[in-house]
């Protein structure tokens, strides 16, 4: 019956008329009480206060997929290294890293999109360089459009103070102690004795810094084992003196596949998101907020409208395409390992190259995953006013399905179908 009651929804989309039975039906499969839906309504309302105006078309350069822990959920499968930086052959040389950053830089004025540019990895700052393409990018999109994401341990406390003039540092922590080195990779394994605490007492040091303190932001992946603690650890950063803080979700792919029973389901999600929306209306925090797909999906079934969706390329103000270590351009930055590459245009190292052709050149894999992301085709073609959550975990989901139901080769067609599934963290899918 609830199946019948979610496609019903998703065909008539959000209106007046509809709005107290999407409401009664939302509380009958979530589980949600009055006080819940209100605390969730409250929280998207001040979200929607924060980000709208502020849309930038994200790219998140990982710009080497080397790395000193070998995480559960990496999603790029990343090459553990013990070696010291002088001693590793990274992907890509600084010159190259500058003509990535050129042409990204060149769609930008010629699209007049503002950008948002994030390196990522792998561990980013295992490279020498680093802080030169970080300030290269800087004078590129100016100071306020530039981040990096780091797991935390390869870098002092004078090194971060030297990378402040980024507005955005995101440092690893997937919650306490024990869950976290679990996770992140043990001693056997990594060079690395305990990750956790290396990381946390950087973000202690570096948090006693003002100007630090506005770019800091912690980041945790939610699974199974660990979402109960979320809320507790919010609580526990934020005594340190932690202001910023955001929920990932795990994506089946790359080591993650392993572990695809530790992916948090629908109800799982709803619950996060309820305690975390409940802790951002009580808490004096700069930015507390969970992944915007799930913003995405519950502001259009609970608002009626998507606070994220914009004019951008994918739709919404806060996807983000990816590029890989080889300039390659992907529909999102979890599509770099096998069978997801298959969806790539090209590299922006090739002489002729332009990001502009990848994205917008009719018949290029990246203009027909865009296209296959719109409004009529997306999840079924459900009418809710909706991004459509998380395109790239509906399509890995239905992979990770198929793959299990029968062995066959993934092709480019199988990528396609996937994009037209629902994300199972809808209340909308027919996922339990």
């Amino acid at each position: 019956m609830l199946n019948t009651q979610a496609a019903y929804f998703r065909d008539v989309g959000f209106s007046n008329e509809t709005a107290s039975k999407l409401a009664g039906f939302l509380s009958e499969r979530l589980k949600l009480k009055e006080e819940d839906k209100g605390t969730v309504i409250e929280y998207l309302k001040k979200r929607r206060q924060k980000v709208r105006g502020k849309e930038r078309f994200g790219i998140v350069f990982d710009a080497t997929h080397y790395c000193n822990l070998i995480c559960r959920h990496c999603a790029v499968n990343a090459n553990l290294t013990t070696k010291s930086s002088s001693q590793i052959q990274f992907e890509t040389s600084t010159e190259d890293v500058h003509t990535i950053i050129d042409k990204v830089g060149d769609y930008s004025r010629s699209r007049k999109y503002p950008i948002f540019f994030m390196f990522g990895g792998g561990e980013p700052t295992l490279r020498p360089d680093f802080e030169d393409i970080v300030r290269y990018a800087c004078k590129k999109f100016g100071e306020g459009s530039v981040g990096f994401n780091t797991n935390g341990t390869t870098l002092s406390l004078d090194d971060l103070l030297r990378l402040k003039h980024v507005s955005t540092i995101e440092i690893s922590l997937d919650g306490f102690e024990e869950y976290h080195n679990s996770w992140r990779g043990p001693e056997k394994i990594s060079s690395v004795s305990n990750p956790y605490r290396r990381t946390i007492d950087l973000v202690l040091s570096a948090v006693q810094h003002r100007a630090m303190q506005e770019k800091i932001e912690v980041t945790s992946i939610a699974t199974k084992d660990n979402i109960s603690q979320i809320p507790r650890f919010i609580a526990y950063i934020f005594s340190l003196g932690v202001r910023n803080y955001s929920i990932h979700r795990a994506m089946p792919v790359g080591r993650m596949i392993h572990c695809l029973n530790k992916i948090p389901n629908m109800s799982e999600y709803a619950e996060l998101f309820v305690a975390t929306a409940k802790i951002a209306n009580e808490v004096c925090m700069n930015d507390l907020h969970v992944h915007h797909s799930l913003e995405s999906i519950y502001s259009a079934l609970l608002l009626g409208e998507d606070l994220h969706l914009t004019f951008l390329p994918m739709a919404s103000g806060r996807h983000s395409i990816g590029i890989d270590p080889h300039g390659n351009v992907h529909f999102d930055p979890w599509c770099m390992v096998r069978p997801y590459d298959k969806l790539t245009p090209g590299s922006l190292l090739d002489s002729n190259a332009r990001l502009a052709d990848f994205l917008e050149t009719e018949g290029s894999a990246m203009k027909i995953v865009d296209d296959l992301s719109k409004k009529k085709f997306r999840c079924k073609r459900c009418l809710m006013q909706c991004g459509g959550g998380m395109r790239f975990n509906a399509m890995a989901t239905y992979i990770a399905k198929l793959t299990e139901l029968v062995e066959t080769d993934i092709l480019e067609s199988h990528l396609l179908a996937g994009l037209s599934q629902i994300d199972p963290a809808c209340p909308l899918s027919e996922e339990i």
